[in-house]
């Protein structure tokens, strides 16, 4: 078992384009990319309450409790995920890419995969306590770790690999429970 849902890939995830072909989900336009053919893969829009300090709150940013510093915190590290979409290598590879055997080798955030993403969220002077309680719940949510478990490297994979291009908003999601 995996997960039951996967962000819609792009051209460039040649296996995950193709199962989704072989599964019947999606057929690919004239120029390969996927197109919905069957709407019932998508998934319906996500909502979440979550806990924050004790209490329910909707949706997985707690805005009503965030400061201007929790704010500016906020845009700092969208600019960073902003570079990390945008890094080409080379060869054109992404710094972080689905999959990850898709994912540069050279990229100056290699380094990162040694320290833990607490670390670096110090070394970089993220404070928010909004800031890393919303990276926590995501390495939480998909690693099953906190930030002194997570490598840098997989949070900033986690905030940048299903975007296609900078400032782009996050793919689609595909829902392939069976229903």
């Amino acid at each position: 078992m995996a997960a039951h849902y996967l962000p819609v890939p792009d051209s460039s995830n040649v296996e995950l384009t193709a199962l989704l072909k072989e599964i019947g989900g999606f057929d690919p336009d004239k120029n390969g990319q996927l197109e919905t053919c069957r709407k019932h893969a998508w998934c319906a829009r996500q909502t979440k309450d979550c806990m924050f300090d004790g209490r329910w709150i909707s949706g997985l940013l707690p805005r009503s409790r965030m400061l201007p510093a929790d704010w500016a915190e906020f845009a700092r590290f969208q600019r960073s995920g902003t570079q990390w979409v945008a890094f080409r290598d080379d060869h054109g590879r992404r710094a972080f890419a689905l999959p990850l055997s898709n994912c540069s080798p050279d990229s100056p955030w290699v380094k990162a995969d040694s320290m833990s993403a607490a670390a670096w969220l110090s070394a970089e002077n993220y404070r928010s306590k909004v800031l890393r309680w919303w990276l926590e719940y995501g390495c939480r949510d998909d690693y099953g770790c906190n930030l002194d478990t997570t490598s840098a490297w997989a949070l900033m994979h986690y905030h940048s690999a299903r975007s296609a291009q900078p400032r782009s908003p996050i793919s689609a999601v595909l829902n392939l429970a069976r229903r």
